[in-house]
């Protein structure tokens, strides 16, 4: 062999196994990728349902409030007479300040009871608010 082929058979040999570490170093680039990419979502997806399970959670616990509350003022006739319901409203408008807005409205649509007698007006627009459209 002359030293021109054997030049040759190295610079084959190189490219050989250049392609070889260049291609390896691609797959193993490309599946950790990959997997950083799943390792994301898995983690957005946890995220996800941690965040649903708390909201459901308040809401459930919100609706069971207010479910109670509501029996409670019917019990003690804050529709006929609402002074008789507003203490009871203040008091869970203390316990839980998330229920601020909490008032009492007969089915069509008047309101009747609100935890400050002042701020009617505010209920009354927020509740116009969000059902006017």
């Amino acid at each position: 062999m002359s030293i021109p082929a054997q030049k040759r058979n190295l610079r084959r040999l190189f490219t050989v196994f250049t392609t070889l570490l260049v291609s390896a170093y691609l797959f193993i680039l490309i599946e950790n990728w990959f997997n950083a990419l799943q390792d994301f979502k898995d983690t957005l997806d946890n995220i996800n349902s941690t965040q649903i399970q708390g909201v459901r959670s308040t809401l459930n616990t919100h609706k069971l409030m207010l479910s109670i509350l509501g029996a409670e003022l019917v019990s003690k006739g804050a529709l006929t007479q609402p002074e008789k319901g507003r203490e009871l409203i203040e008091g869970v408008k203390s316990l839980d300040p998330n229920m601020v807005g909490l008032g009492l409205a007969r089915t069509d649509g008047q309101t009747v009871a609100h935890p400050n007698p002042e701020d009617r007006q505010d209920f009354c627009q927020g509740h116009d608010q969000q059902f006017s459209g």
